[in-house]
């Protein structure tokens, strides 16, 4: 994996580990491949994000919340790239996310949509990504931590992004 790709994909799962954890979405490991094995973007690292709304019950509270957050955690991988890279065509490992997105949202639905990806699914997955960048500036210097840690030892456990981002356990 070529320097810039690890780089790229280091602070894509660093956005995720980081940006789920105060909206209640918390990512467990996180790792990047660095013997060039991966062949897709999906193999170029990972961040596990369980989806909340499969877990989701009766008394729990809005699945349309659980939701927003979810895809926000998971936008935001692309977004710390935008934000870290500058905004290029060159976003590892989105086209993963924004199909577990896109499968989270149709289970709760989009208001007003219609079928997937019509103008006010698009309004409203812009919304959120908006949103997800917003976290991602707001927490720009944690991510930063969090991909250099991942750069160095290529796999972080939760407890590790934990003491990184100063949450004690």
């Amino acid at each position: 994996m070529s320097t810039d790709v690890r780089e790229r994909t280091a602070f894509h799962e660093g956005g995720h580990a980081v940006v789920g954890r105060p909206l209640g979405v918390p990512c467990g490991e996180v790792r990047i491949k660095a013997d060039g094995t991966g062949t897709t973007d999906e193999s170029l690292g990972s961040a596990v994000i369980e989806n909340p709304v499969h877990n989701w019950q009766r008394g729990d509270g809005s699945r349309r919340k659980l939701a927003d957050a979810y895809c926000m955690a998971l936008y935001a991988g692309a977004e710390a790239e935008k934000v870290f890279f500058g905004n290029d065509e060159r976003v590892v490992g989105d086209c993963t996310d924004q199909e577990r997105a896109t499968n989270c949202l149709k289970k709760v639905g989009v208001p007003g949509a219609q079928y997937v990806q019509d103008d006010a699914w698009d309004r409203y997955e812009d919304r959120l990504r908006k949103r997800a960048a917003v976290l991602v500036r707001h927490n720009r210097h944690t991510i930063e931590r969090v991909a250099l840690a991942l750069l160095d030892r290529e796999e972080l456990t939760a407890e590790e992004i934990d003491t990184l981002i100063g949450i004690s356990t």
